[in-house]
C-alpha cells in the first residue's frame, strides 16, 4: 500500500510533524523536551481538539482542516517570534539518526506491503469511522441507524474520517498506514521515556525503546489491528514522559502538557485508559514508599491532583455527551478472568523480555525510586486484573464493581508493554554495569570504542 502510506506520511508530517518540530524549536527545548515530545504533544492536542469539537458541533472536514491550519500558523508565528538562543544541544550523530530510522522503519515497513488490516477489529473500527465521516456524529450510527448509540472513545475515528475525506481514500487505506506511522512514533518516544525515568543512566535512552520493540507486544498489537490501542499507548508513553518531567521540573506548562496527553489517552481508547488507571491509582499510595528526593506533598499534589483534574476538564465535552451510556445496564464487559491469560502475559511479549523484567523487579524493589514503584505496582495489578481478581473481590465487599468495563484479555496483552520494557531495560542496564559482565560482553566493549559510540541520542 505504497501510495496511501506516503499520503499518510505527508499528511501527518504537515499536520503534526512540522508543528511539533516548530514547537520544539520555539519553546519545548527550553523545557528540556525533545522534538519527539513536540510531535507527540501536537498529535495529542489535535486529538483532544478533534474529539471535543466533534462532540460539540459534530464532525466537519472544514472544521478539522481549520484547526490544523490554526495550529500550523500558530506554531510558525511562535517559532519566528521566539528568541534565538543557544541551548547547548549537539547535532545528532550518524548513530542517532540510524537508530531513529531503525525504530521507525520496524513499524512502518509492513504498511508498504500489507493491503488490508490483518484482523477483524479493523472492520468494527472502520465502520465507526465511516459513521463519523458520513453522519458527522461520534456516538451514533447515523446516517443509517441514527437511533443506535454507542460508547467508545472517538479521537482516532475522527482522525481517520478526516484523512479519508481529505485524500479521498477508502478508510482501510487510511487506517493501516496512519497507525503504522503512529506506532513508529510510539517507539521513538521510548527514547524520552528511558531518559526521564532514569535520567542518570544514558543507556536507558536506547535500551528502553529496544525493549519496546524486542518484547513483540507492541508490534503484535499493531499486526492484530488493535489500532486504537496503538495510538493510546503512544499517549500513555507521552503522558509518563511529561508527568515525570513535571516531577523533576516544577513548571506548570509541563504539567499542563501532561494533562493534555492524559486526556488524549481517554479520548482514544477506553481499554488503555483503564489499563493506565489500574496502575496509576495504587501509585497514589505506593508513592510514599519511595526513596526519591521528589517524595514531597507538593509533587504528590501536582502528580495526582492537578494533572488528572485538568485532564478530566479537557475531556468534558465528550464525557457530557456520552455520560448516560456509562450507566446503561447493558454496557458491561462480557469477558472474564482466566488463568490461561498467562499466555498473553508471556508468549505474546516474546518470553525473553518478561523474563528479563522479572530480574528488573528485584532490582527495582531494592532501588525504590518513583518509576520503580510505579512499574512494579502497575505490573502486579495487571496480572491480578488478567488472572486472579483479588482487587475485584476486595472491592466487591464495598459494593464496587471494578471489573464492569475491564477486558482481561486486553489487559494481559497490552497492559504489560510499558512495565516490561522499563523493568527489562533496567535489568539489562544493571547487567552492563556489573564489572564481570562488562569485561565479558564484547558488544559493550564495541559500544565504548570510538568507532562505535553508545547512542546517547541527542534531542
Amino acid at each position: 500500500m505504497i501510495g496511501p502510506t506516503l499520503l499518510s506520511l505527508i499528511g501527518l508530517a504537515a499536520a503534526v510533524g512540522l508543528p511539533g518540530w516548530l514547537l520544539h524549536r520555539a519553546w519545548l527545548r527550553r523545557l528540556g523536551l525533545s522534538w519527539r515530545v513536540g510531535v507527540g504533544v501536537v498529535l495529542a492536542g489535535l486529538s483532544v481538539l478533534f474529539s471535543d469539537l466533534a462532540a460539540l458541533v459534530g464532525y466537519r472536514l472544514w472544521v478539522m482542516l481549520a484547526v490544523c491550519g490554526v495550529v500550523l500558523v500558530g506554531t510558525l508565528i511562535t517559532y519566528f517570534l521566539a528568541p534565538r538562543r543557544d541551548d547547548g544541544s549537539t547535532p545528532p550523530t550518524t548513530t542517532d539518526i540510524l537508530f531513529h530510522l531503525l525504530l521507525f522503519a520496524i513499524f512502518l515497513a509492513p504498511a508498504f506491503v500489507l493491503y488490508l488490516p490483518l484482523d477483524t477489529d479493523a472492520q468494527g473500527f472502520g465502520y465507526l469511522a465511516l459513521m463519523v465521516r458520513k453522519g458527522g456524529t461520534i456516538d451514533t450510527l447515523a446516517p443509517w441507524q441514527p437511533e443506535v448509540r454507542y460508547l467508545y472513545s472517538p479521537a482516532l475515528f475522527v482522525w481517520w474520517a478526516f484523512f479519508s475525506d481529505l485524500f479521498h481514500l477508502p478508510l482501510h487505506q487510511v487506517m493501516l498506514p496512519f497507525t503504522h506511522v503512529t506506532a513508529g512514533l510510539a517507539a521513538l518516544l521510548g527514547i524520552d521515556l528511558g531518559a526521564v525515568l532514569l535520567p542518570g543512566r544514558p543507556r536507558m535512552r536506547w535500551l528502553l525503546p529496544l525493549m519496546l520493540v524486542g518484547g513483540f507486544g507492541l508490534f503484535l498489537t499493531l499486526l492484530d489491528s488493535a489500532y486504537t490501542s496503538i495510538l493510546a499507548l503512544l499517549f500513555v508513553i507521552l503522558f509518563l514522559v511529561l508527568a515525570f518531567r513535571a516531577v523533576q521540573e516544577p513548571r506548570w506548562p509541563i504539567a499542563a502538557l501532561a494533562s493534555v496527553a492524559l486526556a488524549a489517552v481517554a479520548l482514544t481508547h477506553p481499554d488503555t485508559i483503564i489499563i493506565l488507571l489500574i496502575g496509576y491509582l495504587p501509585f497514589y499510595l505506593t508513592f510514599w514508599l519511595s526513596r526519591s528526593q521528589f517524595r514531597t506533598r507538593r509533587v504528590w499534589l501536582r502528580l495526582f491532583v492537578l494533572i488528572p483534574a485538568l485532564g478530566v476538564v479537557l475531556t468534558l465535552p465528550w464525557l457530557v455527551r456520552v455520560l448516560p451510556l456509562f450507566f446503561e445496564q447493558h454496557v458491561v464487559s462480557p469477558f472474564v478472568l482466566r488463568l490461561s491469560h498467562i499466555l498473553q502475559l508471556t508468549l505474546y511479549h516474546g518470553l525473553l523480555v518478561p523474563l528479563a523484567a522479572l530480574a528488573g523487579v528485584v532490582i527495582a524493589l531494592r532501588r525504590r525510586r518513583l518509576a520503580d514503584l510505579l512499574m512494579i505496582t502497575w505490573l502486579v495489578i495487571i496480572v491480578d486484573f488478567s488472572m486472579f481478581g483479588l482487587v475485584d473481590r476486595g472491592a466487591s465487599l464495598a459494593g464496587l464493581d471494578v471489573m464492569r468495563y475491564v477486558y482481561p484479555f486486553s489487559v494481559a496483552w497490552h497492559g504489560p508493554i510499558i512495565p516490561y520494557a522499563y523493568l527489562a531495560a533496567l535489568a539489562l542496564d544493571s547487567l552492563l554495569d556489573w564489572p564481570s559482565a562488562r569485561r565479558a560482553k564484547p558488544l559493550e566493549s564495541l559500544a565504548r570504542a570510538p568507532r562505535w559510540p553508545v547512542p546517547v541520542l541527542s534531542a
